[in-house]
This record gives C-alpha cells, sequence and structure tokens, in this order.
C-alpha cells in the first residue's frame, strides 16, 4: 500500500513531464530534481528518516537483474512494498529489478519506489538506468534493424530438466540460420540449434536465465525461466476476481452498470465476453494484460488517479491467462477450518485489503476519503467501527467490497486482528 499523492494537477502534469524528458534523453539523477509526490522526497532520495535504499543509483544491461535492498531502523522483521514508480522493467517484492529484454533506445531509466508496509508515508527512491550495450546490426546503409530480428519465444516457462527451443526470426517470421547461442546469465546449457535444457537439481523455487543469439555483429536476447516443480493453478474466483472487481469492474468504469468500451469485468462471463479482451493461452497478447503494461499512462489501466496494479498482480493475471483463463473455483487454502490465530496487519491484512479493497481506497480521491495504503487510516477505520461494519456488510455502512463480499475466512481473519487490538506491526 502507499500514501495518497498531495500534488496539485499542475505539479503533476510537471512531474510527468520531467519524467518523460528522463526517459527520452536519459538525464543526470541530479538534474531531474521532480518531487514525486507532495511528501517531500525527491525522486533519487534514498533515506527517509530511518529508511533506505541501496544502491540509490546503479546501471543494469537489458535481461539482466539487480538487487535493490531496504533497511528500517536496523530492523530485520521490517516489510516493504517495492513498485516502479516511472520507467520500464519489473521489480518484486523481494526488491529483485528485472530490466526488460529490449530498449528501443540506448538507455532508459527507472524510479523504484520502496515503502513501509506498516506506514506508507515513509517511503524512499532508488534509480536504475537500463542501457543496451550490445553493438546493433549494421543494415548496410547505415541505419539500424534493432528489433527486425527476435526469439523466439522472448519469455519462456518451463520445470526443472526440462526443454526449450528457441529460434531467431525476422521481421517476417522465418527462422534465420547462422546464430550463436549462449546462456549469458544464469544456470542451465543450450546447444548449437537453439536448444536450452534447464538444470535437473535446484535450491531455489525458480531460477532465470538470459538467453542469447549472436548474429553479424548483434545480440538478441530472451529469458527462461524454470521452476523446481509445478506452481499451483491460479485460482480465478479466489486470486483473479477480486482484483478485477476491486481495481476495475468500479462505477464509472466496468461495471455492468457503465461497461466503458463495452468491457464489463464483474463476473467470468462476462469479461470472456467482452470484446476479446482475453486471449486464453497468450497472456502477453490478451489486452487485459496489454492494458495493465501500457506505457502510454493515458491507455494503462487502471487510469491516472488510481493505484496501478503491483508487479507481482499484474504477473498472476498474465499466468492466469496462459494457463487457459478457466473458471476455476478452487479449494479454500484454509481448508474447512479458517486459522484465526496470530493475525498480524503486515502478514495477513495487508493482502487482503491489497486484493479486495485498494482499487477504491487509494489514489487521489479514495472512496469514503479512507486511503488504505496508509496502515493509520486502516488502523483508525478498524478502532472506530467503520470496516468492521463494511466486511461485514451491516445496514447503516456501505459494503465493502461492494460487488462481493469477502469470503468468511477473510472477515472473521480481519475481525481477528481488529478484535485483538488493531495493531501496526
Amino acid at each position: 500500500m502507499k500514501s495518497t499523492p498531495r500534488t496539485s494537477i499542475a505539479a503533476a502534469a510537471t512531474y510527468a513531464a520531467a519524467i518523460l524528458l528522463t526517459l527520452l534523453t536519459s538525464c543526470s539523477w541530479e538534474d531531474q530534481g521532480s518531487p514525486v509526490d507532495g511528501g517531500g522526497e525527491e525522486a533519487g532520495s534514498n533515506r527517509n528518516g530511518a529508511l533506505s535504499v541501496s544502491p540509490a543509483q546503479t546501471e543494469c544491461e537489458v535481461g539482466r537483474q539487480v538487487t535493490l535492498r531496504a533497511d528500517y531502523a536496523n530492523d530485520p522483521g521490517a516489510r516493504f512494498h517495492w513498485r516502479i514508480v516511472s520507467g520500464t522493467g519489473s521489480v518484486n517484492g523481494q526488491g529483485v529489478f528485472q530490466a526488460p529484454l529490449s530498449l528501443p533506445v540506448r538507455s532508459l531509466t527507472s524510479i523504484i519506489q520502496v515503502s513501509l508496509q506498516s506506514d506508507t508515508a515513509k517511503r524512499v527512491f532508488a534509480r536504475v538506468v537500463v542501457t543496451t550495450q550490445h553493438p546493433e546490426p549494421d543494415t548496410g546503409n547505415g541505419g539500424s534493424q534493432t528489433g527486425a530480428l527476435r526469439i523466439d519465444p522472448e519469455i519462456a516457462e518451463i520445470y526443472r530438466g526440462e526443454r526449450q527451443d528457441f529460434v531467431l526470426r525476422d521481421a517476417n517470421g522465418a527462422a534465420v540460420a547462422g546464430a550463436v547461442w549462449s546462456v549469458d546469465q544464469g544456470r542451465g546449457a543450450i546447444d548449437p540449434a537453439g536448444r536450452f535444457t534447464a538444470p535437473t537439481s535446484m535450491s531455489a523455487p525458480q531460477e532465470s536465465s538470459t538467453i542469447v543469439a549472436a548474429y553479424e555483429g548483434g545480440n538478441y536476447l530472451a529469458r527462461v525461466t524454470y521452476f523446481n516443480s509445478a506452481p499451483d493453478e491460479v485460482c480465478f474466483t479466489r486470486e483473479i476476481l477480486p482484483l478485477l472487481r476491486s481495481n476495475c469492474a468500479l462505477s464509472g468504469c466496468h461495471d455492468a452498470a457503465t461497461a466503458e468500451d463495452d468491457v464489463d469485468l464483474t463476473d467470468y462471463n462476462s469479461l470472456m465476453h467482452s470484446d476479446g479482451i482475453v486471449r486464453p493461452g497468450r497472456g502477453s497478447k490478451s489486452e487485459l494484460y496489454e492494458v495493465l503494461v501500457e506505457k502510454d499512462m493515458d491507455d494503462r489501466m487502471p487510469p491516472a488517479g488510481r493505484e496501478p496494479l503491483t508487479s507481482e498482480q499484474i504477473a498472476l493475471i498474465k499466468r492466469w491467462i496462459d494457463e487457459g483463463a478457466q473458471e476455476s473455483d478452487c479449494p479454500d487454502p484454509n481448508g474447512p477450518l479458517c486459522d484465526t490465530e496470530n493475525i498480524g496487519y503486515s502478514s495477513h491484512v495487508v493482502q487482503i485489503l491489497e486484493t479486495n479493497c485498494i482499487g477504491c481506497h487509494s489514489g487521489s480521491n479514495p472512496s469514503g476519503g479512507l486511503d488504505f495504503r496508509s496502515g493509520q487510516v486502516v488502523q483508525q477505520a478498524a478502532l472506530d467501527g467503520r470496516l468492521a461494519g463494511a466486511v461485514q456488510r451491516q445496514p447503516g455502512y456501505s459494503p465493502m467490497p461492494p460487488v462481493a463480499a469477502l469470503s468468511d475466512c477473510d472477515v472473521d481473519k480481519l475481525l481477528a486482528w481488529i478484535n485483538g487490538g488493531a495493531a501496526l506491526d
């Protein structure tokens, strides 16, 4: 959860223009000096009281990773939120930044925000300059054919010991012979024909490798992720539908009454009949995924003024589509019993709110004036009874979420946390 921006429209426009200038010119960090929001921290500041991030500034080649580390008052139990404020690439919940496999220019700058889960007003920023270090092929006429060739597939997921065939293709999709294949980063092996074999033994749940096809002076990249064991299937009703209802199926947007652009995201049947925005098995080619990662902020969803989905949530939606976009109704992971012992804010409450509530209770005009990206706001709503009344859909309270109720177990967990004093850990 993140703190609500306090900038005026003019200030926001100034910041957006500054970021665009940064991306187009790769100007130096010191030249930016534009506040990310009205909280007083500048983009590039890596300290906020006892909160810090390191490195605050670094470079990363396309296809590679950088691990950023946050620290709060030397507290090993502190939990953090990571997200991309501007630029390219992705960052996971452990602060590992993944650069994209290719760039339209020689370098782009990404600004990563890290905030405390218990108090998102405390936030700091790091800067990663993503560069293309490989030479661009010469077309013979002084131009560049960057983008004319690509590895197919550019992103692949397999399991340990399995094989994946990679092919270098031209702009027409025809295979290009003569490429020299190698694994530039990560484990595994690739043969001269482009067949990658994942390692047979792994200690981590998953690993990734960068695949390189060298051809006529140019290096073309792909990434393969291999898993230690098959991950559980993404559950539509428990994991995807709450995200869509909380962030997209809102009044004036994609609820049943409005159905903007003929897209209704309130339930599975409406989603699958909404102008073909989901292409089962082809996540990266589905409009539902494309609008979440759109670089043009005017076209990205959720729209400006609302909290963007996290990189983990976007990846979950893509994985659901890749798995076939089924209306899966999975068993409750808690089984027939709901464990309400030792319910903590960071360990339990944050996840429930992010999945079901943040879409309405965030941005420049949060529902009910309550920005649930702030732990203090959540705590106050818990202590004055509004949170319990809303999630139990009691008379006199606006039901939360508005479209469909939380699961009984999620409600019980929230009530256990509230009744235990609603502490922010």
